[in-house]
């Protein structure tokens, strides 16, 4: 009787051990399919074009954009606002802005980018391009990934594109006044900047200088009012191969 009693206990024993082991292993993967799904719905805003947005994510999360949307042939509507703010995680609250400054928050989603703007549609121009779900958030789909750490505008009447940071190197173009750059890198008072919203994205050095960052105007405030005159909304004038008259 004893013997048997030694068996059984020791029967007994062995199948708990397999139960806990499995019990573990069971937790186990459990945990790593939880992080991957969470990681896969929630990754970090990215630097990028998603349809009519573009946006640059700095190294400390500063998030810089333009909105520009066309529509109709020969009498076209045009909707165009910036947005500057800071991500944490996988969303950036922002504040954007034309002839007012409304707030707003730029979500990364998979495949591509939430972005919501409370009234929106009261930007200049955008009363009949962008949908009234602007203000409880449109889905805008990636179209390429850029390495953009900040957008800029040229402020200078002419930016001469150079194929390395010199002005010994050779000439790829011109930039004028008013067109938006994606800066890629910076370099003894360089900086190697892309195109924005080309069909053929162009990438070339300009002198640092020669760019400004995108901030509201002064006299924006954040009540909502509309000013006198829009901010400029201009987002590209790209001279390849040449320079203009």
């Amino acid at each position: 009787m004893e013997i048997v009693t030694n068996v059984w206990s020791v029967v007994t024993k062995n199948i708990v051990m397999r139960h806990q082991a499995l019990l573990k292993l069971n937790v186990t993967a459990l945990w790593i399919l939880l992080v991957s799904v969470t990681s896969a719905s929630a990754g970090e805003l990215k630097s990028g074009v998603y349809e009519n947005l573009a946006i640059a994510v700095g190294r400390h999360g500063a998030v810089v954009g333009v909105y520009k949307e066309n529509q109709g042939e020969g009498v076209t509507k045009d909707c165009s606002f910036f947005l500057r703010g800071s991500s944490a995680n996988n969303e950036a609250r922002v504040m954007t802005w034309s002839d007012r400054l409304l707030p707003g928050t730029v979500k990364d989603i998979p495949g591509g980018v939430d972005l919501k703007i409370n009234n929106g549609t009261d930007h200049a121009g955008c009363g009949l391009v962008l949908l009234p779900q602007i203000s409880t958030g449109i889905v805008l789909e990636l179209v390429r990934l850029t390495k953009w750490l900040d957008l800029q505008e040229i402020i200078a009447e002419r930016a001469v594109l150079h194929l390395v940071p010199s002005h010994k190197g050779k000439l790829k173009g011109v930039l004028r006044k008013g067109a938006l750059v994606g800066i890629l890198r910076q370099k003894d008072g360089w900086m190697q900047v892309e195109s924005v919203f080309e069909p053929h994205s162009t990438v070339g050095w300009i002198r640092s200088r020669e760019a400004g960052q995108l901030m509201p105007p002064n006299s924006l405030d954040a009540d909502d009012q509309p000013l006198s005159s829009p901010a400029k909304t201009t987002t590209h004038c790209l001279y390849r191969e040449g320079y203009p008259e």
